[in-house]
């Protein structure tokens, strides 16, 4: 059998796939240690049916090849006592997929992608707009630019990012080098702001190192 004909859809694939679905949008919503139950109940109908539906719909494309896999392997069971059967090639094809595309070893796979991403990336702090008034954006900052250093401090979070300018004040020179240049220029504000004004709309991202 080739492999194109052990995921051809037939009635009975799709509908153990239905069924596949179904158990684990039903387990979502059943056991609040998954995370997901407290998140949706939060959401609105309109957009807690969307979710629901898309959900579903992920389930059913995702889980599709280990329905494929059990369909295969039922029949390959119910075939024993006839001479021929499937091809051990095709067997070690059914079987993977049934290791491979199920819960518990996707839930363990994209576990290792996310631990594979942290340890390859670290915080940063990224310019995503400019205030009104932004004597960053006069001096040639863009959006897009990661703030690495404040006056020699290294910026790698929002909590560096804040106490870096948590004594400045209008009309302060400051030195600010990013991923791509540095700039120097005066702050802005009035002298009754609380911290001086930089002009930049940031947030904490995750960086390649």
């Amino acid at each position: 059998m080739h492999i194109r004909d052990m995921v051809k859809p037939t009635k009975w694939k799709l509908l153990i796939n239905l069924l596949i679905t179904a158990v684990l949008i039903t387990l979502i919503f059943a056991v609040p240690s998954l995370g997901y139950q407290s998140t949706l109940l939060q959401l609105q109908s309109p957009q807690l049916i969307i979710s629901i539906a898309l959900s579903a719909l992920f389930a059913f494309v995702l889980y599709y090849p280990l329905a494929c896999g059990f369909v295969f392997i039922y029949k390959w069971l119910s075939k024993t006592g006839e001479n021929k059967g499937p091809g051990k090639m095709d067997i070690a094809v059914a079987f993977l997929l049934i290791m491979l595309f199920n819960p518990i070893s996707l839930s363990l796979i994209s576990v290792g992608f996310a631990q594979g991403y942290q340890t390859i990336t670290v915080p940063c702090i990224q310019i995503i707009n400019f205030s009104s008034v932004s004597p960053a954006k006069e001096a040639g900052m863009t959006i897009g630019e990661t703030i690495t250093v404040i006056d020699s401090y290294e910026i790698g979070n929002m909590d560096s990012f804040i106490h870096a300018l948590a004594d400045k004040r209008a009309g302060d020179d400051i030195s600010i080098t990013t991923n791509t240049k540095s700039y120097d220029f005066q702050m802005a504000g009035q002298d009754e702001t609380p911290n001086a004004i930089i002009g930049v709309i940031v947030q904490e991202k995750r960086c390649m190192k």
